[in-house]
């Protein structure tokens, strides 16, 4: 009995781990105009332990003054230790030079985005680096 008990628990085990490693990224809206500010939010699956460890969201696509080449916006988050989730809301990002960073109207086109989780360690001063998953967004013109 106490070895089926046991196996019982250990096949319990594995069939949480799954559940943990996808962790689910939703985005309101998935299509939206040039004006639009995505929501995007993810469970808080790992512990804040450092006030250096931060979620970050990075999305990717067409930018520059006249659209005619890519953006990247990143947006890091460290939420407090018992938040259930962690979201941000990501407004229009046209031009991103070495220095500086000018909101804007989205560019229409595909963006990719992506959420990672970044665990500071004090003792090594450097981070452990979790990929959360990945995620995408349309930009339509206006009507």
């Amino acid at each position: 009995m106490r070895r089926s008990a046991a196996a019982l628990v250990a096949v319990g085990l594995f069939a949480v781990i799954p559940a943990i490693a996808a962790a689910p990224i939703t985005v309101d809206p998935a299509v939206g105009t040039p004006d639009t500010a995505f929501h995007v939010q993810i469970p808080a699956t790992f512990p804040i332990k450092q006030i250096r460890d931060r979620y970050y969201f990075y999305l990717h696509g067409p930018g520059g003054r006249q659209c005619d080449t890519s953006v990247t916006d990143r947006v890091g988050v460290t939420p407090p230790k018992r938040a259930k989730i962690v979201a941000v809301d990501l407004p229009g990002v046209r031009v991103v030079t070495s220095k500086r960073i000018v909101p804007g109207p989205w560019c229409v086109g595909t963006f990719q985005g992506r959420v990672e989780f970044r665990d500071f360690r004090p003792r090594t001063r450097r981070f452990v680096i979790h990929r959360i998953g990945t995620f995408s967004v349309q930009v339509q013109e206006s009507q």
